[in-house]
């Protein structure tokens, strides 16, 4: 799964907000937008027992307060991830 570019958001426990049942995995796009994603399996090259998977990502339509909690996640994780590739020189 390297191919993947995104990073899922969970909003915490204590958050107020509880996403749609409907709503499946949220996840922030390396452009920052906050997306939908859905993996399908489809067939692979080498036959009926190989499975590769395609990542589709549907646009969010989110009310502003779950969209300003998602962006809070997604600010979070992103910021430890620019961390985490560049960690502080002493």
């Amino acid at each position: 799964m390297i191919t993947i570019q995104a990073i899922e958001l969970e909003l915490p426990a204590g958050s107020g907000f509880q996403p749609p049942l409907e709503l499946g995995c949220v996840v922030v796009l390396p452009d920052g937008e906050i997306s939908e994603l859905d993996l399908k399996n489809i067939p692979g090259p080498d036959g009926p027992a190989d499975v590769d998977q395609v990542e589709e990502f549907t646009e969010l339509d989110l009310p502003p307060e779950q969209y300003i909690a998602y962006a809070t996640v997604a600010v979070q994780l992103l910021q430890a991830e620019i961390e985490r590739r560049n960690p502080a020189r002493p």
